[in-house]
C-alpha cells in the first residue's frame, strides 16, 4: 500500500503536465511494468487517470470512497441476482453472477478466507458444469443447457451468502 501511495505522490507532483509510466517507474526505481500495475491500480481506485499515455493526479475532492462505491455496486447486482433467482430466471441470474465474480469481485482485494471460499465455489460450479462427452458428441443442446441451469440453481444461492459477507463485514465496520 505504501508503494501506491509512493506512485502517486509522484504522479501527483508532475500533474500539471502529466507524467508517463516511464517516468514513473524511474522515480520509483521499479521496472516500467511494476510501475504500469501501480497506476492501473490507482486508476481503479479512481485517484488517477491516463490521457494520451500520461498520468495526471485526480484532486482529493474529486476522489471517491472506492470500497464504499464498489461495496454498494456489488449489493445491488447481488439483489438483480436474488431477484432473478426467485423469478426462475437462472440463465440471467447466472449471467449476473459471473460477471460479478469476474469483473467487480477480481478488481477489488478480498480478504483470504472470502476469496478462498469463492475460488471452491467456482470448483464446484465447474464440477457440475462437466458435461458427459456423450451428449458433446450427439449435440445434446437441451441436455447441456438443463445442466447449466440445474447447476445455476444450486450454485447461486452459494455464491450470494459469500458475497454478502463482504458488505455486511463492511457494514459492522462503520
Amino acid at each position: 500500500m505504501e508503494k501506491l501511495e509512493e506512485c502517486y505522490k509522484v504522479v501527483q507532483q508532475s500533474s500539471s503536465k502529466g507524467i508517463r509510466a516511464v517516468e514513473v517507474a524511474e522515480k520509483l526505481g521499479v521496472h516500467r511494468t511494476t510501475a504500469h500495475d501501480y497506476l492501473n491500480t490507482l486508476e481503479l481506485m479512481g485517484r488517477v487517470y491516463n490521457q494520451h499515455g500520461l498520468w495526471f493526479a485526480k484532486e482529493p475532492a474529486d476522489i471517491k470512497p472506492i470500497v464504499v462505491n464498489v461495496l454498494a455496486e456489488i449489493k445491488e447486482e447481488i439483489e438483480k441476482i436474488r431477484e432473478d433467482y426467485v423469478k426462475g430466471n437462472m440463465k440471467e441470474a447466472d449471467r449476473r453472477l459471473f460477471l460479478l465474480v469476474f469483473t467487480k469481485l477480481s478488481n477489488i482485494k478480498l480478504p483470504e478466507n472470502l476469496k478462498k471460499e469463492i475460488e471452491e465455489l467456482i470448483n464446484e460450479y465447474n464440477e457440475k458444469l462437466k458435461i458427459p462427452t456423450r451428449q458433446i458428441l450427439f449435440l445434446d443442446k437441451k441436455a447441456i443447457y438443463e445442466r447449466e441451469l440445474r447447476a445455476a440453481e444450486e450454485m447461486i444461492p452459494e455464491f450470494l451468502r459469500v458475497i454478502e459477507k463482504l458488505y455486511i463485514k463492511q457494514e459492522e465496520e462503520e
